[in-house]
């Protein structure tokens, strides 16, 4: 096993505690295009393509907080969403990359802070050189898997 096979193992293992929180290299839900069950595979491929391309060349690490409902719950990769695998292709990764939201036929998912990030990578000419990450990298949701949860105070 790979270290990128062995990581992956360890992403879709999930978290301790998986309520409220949407694992896109697990699970699946009816967002997700036909046949569902096959869209966490796919999104596992696609962030071992993601990775594959920066293995050599990764020299930076860009670390947010948590996926949103809208970028890596489809793609699989952090701060990338659907737009990005069509429209940036050649800097995600080296080879064609799966789309999983049911409407992404019509109109692939669009997520604002992965359009932002891809874009300034573009301008830099540096994409391939760092790595998109989140602190966690489940989706945690509130009420409905629609939704990002809503930021709230710890309590100490």
């Amino acid at each position: 096993m790979s270290h990128i096979d062995a990581f992956l193992a360890l992403l879709e293992s999930g978290p301790p505690d998986p309520s409220h929180v949407f694992n896109p290299w697990r699970d699946h839900d009816e967002r997700d295009a036909a046949p569902r069950r096959a869209t966490p595979k796919l999104r596992r491929e696609n962030m071992a393509r993601y990775l594959e391309a920066r293995e050599k060349n990764a020299r930076f690490l860009l670390l947010g907080e948590a996926p949103s409902h809208r970028g890596c719950r489809f793609t699989g990769i952090a701060f990338c969403s659907e737009v990005e695998l069509v429209h940036k292709r050649d800097q995600v990764a080296r080879e064609p990359l799966h789309l999983t939201s049911a409407q992404s036929a019509e109109k692939p998912m669009r997520e604002r802070s992965a359009a932002v990030i891809w874009d300034e990578l573009e301008r830099a000419g540096c994409a391939r050189h760092v790595v998109l990450w989140n602190a966690f990298p489940w989706h945690p949701y509130g009420d409905a898997l629609t939704t990002n949860r809503r930021p709230r105070k710890l309590h100490s």
